[in-house]
């Protein structure tokens, strides 16, 4: 009856998406909508098809469809595909289509607790637990003390608003126990941008989380909210991490920051590792490692 999929990581671009087909109806729950689908990725630069592309938006020159790669995302799309084929009329957004959003949308949902979708978590916090417990990633996956999914789903709703009234509940999370929701607390924070000043003292004390996952994002909000020097001085903490997934999480960090983060040019160079549990991991490093300091000093 349904067709399901997901994408996490690709590479060195981190996103989490989920998907329903019912054989004509295509839904997707993106749970990173304040990340573009144009996230900078080492291998689509090989297309000389995709250097044009970006001439094109850097000089104003798309609009509509050809547009839509370099901005941020809705939360959920939903596209008839025997009509719309290239997906390109997003139907959440008709009333007519909410009861048909609804059905998918909760198969999307019953479909991530049946198969212990553990997409939710870190990709270090995953490990972290699997470490710790000692048991299986599929034991982690069915087990709602380790990935306490409905929570998570909660929590990524509301990080996932990008609505300022939401701060207050966004500083609730990043108090919570567990720190697989004050991430999304923090993440929800980041997708504000500036608009999450007046979460700024929570997000220092963020800075000294026992997560260094919440640590990272509280440092990229903090960027966003002018507070610079704290943000930067915690990245570079994280650049000197043990845990592979966290310095490429701080890289991806930085790269979104821009040049206000040149000032750890050497730091970034300075990143690479191996860690034979996580060697494409650290084959992604490298890769950042390579490009990132003609980014952050263009």
């Amino acid at each position: 009856e349904y067709v399901h999929g997901a994408k996490d990581r690709q590479a060195e671009c981190s996103d989490t998406i989920r998907y329903v087909h019912d054989g004509r109806l295509h839904y997707l729950r993106n749970f990173q909508p304040h990340l573009p689908w144009g996230q900078y990725l080492s291998y689509v630069e090989n297309h000389a098809s995709v250097h044009a592309w970006r001439r094109l938006r850097d000089a104003d020159e798309l609009s509509g469809p050809t547009a839509r790669y370099w901005q941020t995302k809705p939360v959920e799309e939903l596209y008839d595909v025997a009509k719309d084929p290239w997906e390109t009329h997003n139907l959440a957004v008709d009333p007519a289509y909410a009861e048909t959003l609804e059905r998918m949308r909760q198969e999307c949902s019953d479909w991530m607790h049946r198969s212990g979708d553990v997409g939710l978590l870190s990709e270090h916090e995953f490990h972290e637990r699997a470490r710790r417990s000692g048991r299986t990633p599929y034991e982690i996956a069915l087990n709602p003390g380790l990935n306490p999914l409905s929570e998570l789903l909660a929590a990524a709703a509301l990080a996932n608003q990008r609505e300022p009234s939401a701060i207050p509940q966004l500083i609730a999370l990043l108090q919570a126990d567990d720190a697989a929701i004050r991430r999304w607390g923090a993440i929800g924070l980041v997708a504000l941008g500036a608009d999450a000043a007046p979460a700024r003292e929570a997000l220092r004390k963020a800075l000294g989380d026992a997560s260094p996952d919440v640590q990272v994002a509280a440092a990229e909000a903090l960027a966003a909210v002018g507070d610079m020097e704290m943000a930067l001085r915690s990245l570079r903490e994280s650049l000197q991490h043990p845990s592979p997934p966290i310095r490429l999480a701080a890289l991806q960090s930085m790269q979104r920051i821009g040049p206000s983060a040149a000032e750890l040019t050497d730091d970034v160079r300075a990143a690479g590792m191996q860690d034979r549990e996580f060697k494409d991991v650290c084959d992604y490093i490298g890769r950042m490692v390579e490009y990132l300091p003609a980014q952050l000093n263009n």
